[in-house]
């Protein structure tokens, strides 16, 4: 087992590396490591946390290492639902922004705003408080 990782963060990097097709990298690794983010518009966005609120189409995402970023989601945006222990983003189901709850672990993937501030989120996966 991974020291000073837990089980569910594992689980998270796990499904990451299998949906960007980078299944070889060891999860110990990888779950240590922070990615740098780049703050610039319209760069590639990755982000795990959780959510600590919902505002209209606006979720505010509290990442693990990092400040608090909104997340502007639009009718472009594929929101779904991983079941607890599936490994596999592609057996996510599709659910609304309604489902969402405050507490709620996500991965999102978009693009960083204009603003600079915010991520335009082109895809979201809820991966639930249980396996957190």
């Amino acid at each position: 087992m991974c020291h000073g990782v837990g089980r569910a963060r594992a689980l998270v990097v796990g499904m990451l590396c299998a949906a960007y097709g980078v299944g070889a990298v060891p999860l110990c690794i990888a779950a240590n490591r922070q990615a740098p983010q780049d703050n610039t518009p319209g760069a590639i966005a990755r982000r795990v946390g959780k959510v600590t609120a919902i505002n209209g189409s606006t979720i505010t995402l509290a990442p693990d290492a990092n400040s608090a970023v909104n997340v502007d989601v639009t009718s472009e945006t594929r929101l779904s639902r991983i079941a607890p222990g599936e490994t596999n983003p592609k057996n996510a189901t599709p659910m609304q922004l309604g489902d969402l709850q405050v507490g709620d672990m996500v991965r999102v993937f978009g693009r960083v705003a204009d603003d600079g501030k915010s991520i335009a989120a082109a895809s979201i996966i809820e991966i639930g408080r249980a396996h957190v």
